[in-house]
């Protein structure tokens, strides 16, 4: 089953501000109880709509979607989530 979700590859600074290419992590957001919780995963192939996850999601969680800027520069772990819509899984055969 594929899911059209938004990952988003983030990196942490270093303490001067620069960014280094060895902290790359490919993250989603999972929903808990209204509230957004970064997730790390594993991913595989990927195109502009769809991303396979390999690792890190548990079958049923819930996953924020949403444009690329929001979700790579505006939200954070632990900032409250609301749901809007019910979660859509394709089948791709």
């Amino acid at each position: 089953e594929t899911a059209g979700i938004n990952g988003v590859a983030r990196q942490n600074n270093n303490r001067s501000g620069s960014r280094s290419n060895e902290e790359f992590r490919r993250v989603v957001f999972v929903v808990e109880e209204g509230v957004a919780h970064m997730r790390e995963v594993s991913t595989g192939i990927s195109d502009n709509r769809y991303m396979q996850i390999q690792g890190g999601l548990s079958e049923g969680e819930e996953v924020v979607t949403g444009s690329y800027r929001i979700l790579s520069r505006d939200l954070e772990d632990g900032n409250a989530v609301e749901v809007r819509n019910q979660r859509t899984i394709a089948s791709r055969n």
